[in-house]
């Protein structure tokens, strides 16, 4: 019993930081980046130069997600082979699965790895539908990540109150 609420309570922990961490990402550090002449005085930062710097924010953000993703796998297999056999949780953990591993395996790498070639290969229509993709992807992860974090947490307070 005490494995068990040793790894429920990291398995909850990691939803809630990978979640926060995606919306940060999304809708506080993004925007801001791309934004920085307006932040900082005397600063010119083009489109290119801020695409490069949020890449390697998203790179470092893609290793943890990458352990987060492990964790997840690991522990949703764990529950269903432990009887917790609900179709729909197994569903969007794989969904959270999928499109957080395309994010971090497929698109972040990708991007960088046009980047590298150069302005030119960042101006394309290529690019553009990979980037627009990614962006998909990353909405899609961080709604099913959060769905999983308040399933998670709903059933560990399943029976009892929240409030005494």
């Amino acid at each position: 019993m005490r494995t068990q609420m040793v790894l429920e309570t990291l398995y909850i922990a990691l939803l809630g930081v990978t979640l926060g961490a995606t919306i940060t990402l999304g809708a506080i550090v993004a925007p801001v980046v791309f934004k920085a002449a307006m932040y900082i005085d005397n600063v010119e930062i083009d489109v290119f130069a801020s695409g490069r710097l949020m890449s390697e924010i998203f790179r470092r953000y893609a290793i943890f997600a990458s352990i987060a993703l492990a964790y997840s796998a690991f522990y949703e297999i764990w529950r269903f082979w432990k009887g917790d056999r609900f179709i729909s949780i197994l569903t969007l953990a794989a969904i959270a699965f999928v499109s957080g591993g395309l994010f971090a395996w497929y698109y972040t790498p990708a991007i960088l790895a046009l980047q590298d070639s150069g302005i030119e290969a960042t101006q394309t229509l290529k690019f553009d539908s990979l980037h627009s993709q990614s962006v998909s992807v990353f909405k899609i992860f961080a709604l099913s990540s959060g769905a999983l974090l308040i399933y998670r947490v709903s059933r560990l307070f399943k029976g009892r109150s929240v409030f005494p």
